[in-house]
Order: structure tokens, then C-alpha cells, then sequence
């Protein structure tokens, strides 16, 4: 096999670096330049069918194959940053350049793509993720619904029940947040399969509980209430999505119940540099009172947060909401977890399913 190209330096491909996976010398590099190599030769077998292959002249500069190669005493001399894989050069025509070229160009963005960490201090970017039906809720009959004017989407089950529940996303995230992890779309999925109807929406990545944020969630309920003929609300908040569930559960008359995860409740709270921008873009103008502390009313909750989150403390966030809760007389539930912001001990899809249906009107 000719196309390939490149000298085995620690730089080359791995392609590359498996096929000429043997240690440059002196040696090696007469036998592949005269072809004096034994017939057994490892080496030899590997030459190229057009002829000899020729190892680099001695002196700096380019190489008939465009690398760079090291000034030197003699032709033995291994390119520019060769050492231990070295390997010499085979020639490669123009269009299998290109080809490879692009396929690693490809799978360089691919695997960036796939990190999905967090980088202190980054600004929240509203990405879209594929629209593409989850195999198991299409399995179960249900189907989504994506609307890109509103930047909302809608999970309908098989079966619908007559309830709606609400995902309010975390910092950064958009309406396809709840089915791009497997903790949350766990979540989602039970529900589905329960019979409720699930809306997401983006909030622009942005929605600090802000005037302006609670209107659209208002607005996109009572169309989506209307349009699939619901009646019961739940409502679902995530991190910065804890401050519109605690003030909807108040505003909206058809809320029945909430769940909250590791929940924002007091907007002071929120040090961390990567989050001012987009909160002084949500309360440009406006005064911040509403959210320092969050107002609880008496609507029934669940709510679950970390003592080792170091995101959304929980004695100033969730137990802040909790003892609000408790002292309006709402029956409210704090699991204390483990781990970080977002740990999987957060998330427990039959309790979830279980507290909706104990405060779903019966033949809603």
C-alpha cells in the first residue's frame, strides 16, 4: 500500500506510526535506500513497489515530500523531530493527500464535539442539538414536537394523561438539555411513559427568573395547555430553572405539584464570574428583590441538593426554598445527595412519577 505519507515521528498519524513501527538507524535507513535488506526483512517487505525508497540528503531544508528535515553529516540522518518510529517516506498522490486530510479534519471535530466539560469562566453558548426521536420514547409511541419559533419543544406521550410538565433548564443549557443526558432523560422518559406531556424551552440560556423569562414560560404553557387539550401543570426546574419554578408555582393557578434539582434560590448567591453577564442581561434595569431570596409559596415540592455542590450551595439555595416551603405549609420533600452539581444521586425518576401522579386530578 502506497498513500500513505509522513515520516514516524511522535507527531505522525498512528496509522502511520503502526505501520512503521520499528526504531530508526544508521542501518536500517542503507538497507531501505539500496535495497540490500535480506529477503526476510521486515524492512524490505515494506518498500514501496516503484523502487527503492530514499532516505533524506544530508543538509537542511525541504524533502522532495515537503517535510522539514534536520542539517546532518550524511544520509542517514533521521528528519526533524524523528526518534524512536521513525520511517521513511512513501509517496502519496494529491486526491489521498486530500482525502485523508479531511477525514482527519473530521474526526478532530468530532471528538471535540464530544467533550462535553465545562470550562470555569466560559459564557454560556445556546448550541442546537440534532432534532432526532430517542429510541425508547418512539419505542413507547410518543413523539416530539420542535418548534423553532419558540424555541420550545414538545414530548407527547402515547397515551396522554391530561398533565403537563414543565422542564425549566440550568445555565447555558436549551430545550434539548433534558434528553442530551442520561440522568435527566431518564427522568424524562418515565414521565413520557406515565402519560405526561413534557414542554422544554430554550429561555435563551438565560432565564435568572427574570420578569421577561416567567412571561414566555406563562405563555408557552397556556398554549401548549390549550393546544393538547391538558389541564394539570408540574413543573421540573434545574439549577437556575429553580427560580422560575418557585415563582410559577405561585403565579399559575393549575400548578399541582414541583420538583426542583440542586435549586437556585437566591440569585445573590450566584458569585461565580461565567454567570454575571447573562444575569445582568436577564435583570438589565430592573431591581432583583423578587430572587434574593425567592418567594415559596404552599405548593407541594420536592427537592433535591448536595452539601458538596460547590455550584448552587444548598444551605443558601435549597434549604432556603425548603424552609420557605415548610413554614407556608406546602408538603415538601429535601433529599440531601452526594457529590457535585448535577451528581446522578440527584435524579430518581420513579419518585418523580410517583409525587405527579399523587396530585394529578383523577380522569384529567
Amino acid at each position: 500500500m502506497r498513500d500513505v505519507i509522513g515520516y514516524g515521528s511522535r507527531a505522525a498519524h498512528p496509522a502511520v506510526r503502526r505501520r512503521c513501527g520499528r526504531s530508526w538507524s544508521p542501518r536500517a535507513a542503507s538497507e531501505e535506500r539500496t535495497g540490500a535488506a535480506a529477503s526476510g526483512s521486515r524492512l524490505r517487505a515494506r518498500r514501496a513497489p516503484r523502487g527503492p525508497l530514499r532516505a533524506p540528503r544530508s543538509g537542511g531544508g525541504r524533502s522532495r515530500f515537503g517535510t522539514d528535515r534536520a542539517p546532518g553529516p550524511g544520509a542517514d540522518g533521521p528528519p526533524v523531530g524523528a526518534s524512536q518510529n521513525w520511517c521513511v517516506p512513501i509517496r502519496l498522490p494529491r486526491r489521498a493527500l486530500a482525502a485523508i486530510g479531511a477525514l482527519l479534519v473530521t474526526a478532530a471535530m468530532a471528538g471535540c464535539a464530544a467533550s462535553s466539560t465545562e470550562v470555569p469562566g466560559a459564557r454560556p453558548v445556546v448550541a442546537a442539538t440534532p432534532v432526532a426521536e430517542p429510541a425508547d420514547l418512539r419505542a413507547a409511541g410518543a413523539r416530539l414536537v420542535d418548534d423553532a419559533r419558540s424555541a420550545s419543544l414538545v414530548i407527547v406521550p402515547k397515551r396522554p394523561n391530561g398533565g403537563l410538565v414543565v422542564f425549566l433548564h440550568g445555565w447555558g443549557q436549551t430545550r434539548w438539555s433534558l434528553l442530551s443526558r442520561r440522568e435527566e432523560a431518564g427522568v424524562a422518559h418515565a414521565v413520557s411513559e406515565a402519560g405526561f406531556t413534557i414542554l422544554a424551552a430554550d429561555g435563551l440560556g438565560k432565564a435568572w427568573g427574570d420578569p421577561a423569562s416567567l412571561d414566555d414560560y406563562q405563555d408557552l404553557i397556556t398554549r401548549t395547555k390549550s393546544t393538547y387539550r391538558l389541564r394539570d401543570v408540574f413543573l421540573m426546574g434545574e439549577s437556575m430553572g429553580g427560580l422560575a419554578t418557585m415563582q410559577l408555582a405561585r403565579r399559575l393557578p393549575d400548578v399541582r405539584a414541583a420538583t426542583a434539582w440542586f435549586p437556585v434560590c437566591d440569585l445573590r448567591t450566584m458569585h461565580q464570574p461565567r454567570f454575571q453577564e447573562s444575569i445582568r442581561d436577564a435583570w438589565r434595569g430592573r431591581s432583583r428583590a423578587a430572587v434574593s431570596p425567592v418567594r415559596v409559596g404552599d405548593t407541594p415540592l420536592l427537592v433535591w441538593a448536595s452539601p458538596a455542590d460547590t455550584v448552587v450551595n444548598a444551605t443558601t439555595n435549597a434549604a432556603v426554598c425548603v424552609a420557605e416551603a415548610k413554614a407556608a405549609g406546602a408538603d415538601v420533600t429535601y433529599f440531601r445527595t452526594t457529590g457535585e452539581h448535577g451528581d446522578p444521586s440527584n435524579y430518581q425518576p420513579t419518585t418523580v412519577v410517583t409525587f405527579f401522579e399523587k396530585y394529578r386530578t383523577p380522569g384529567a
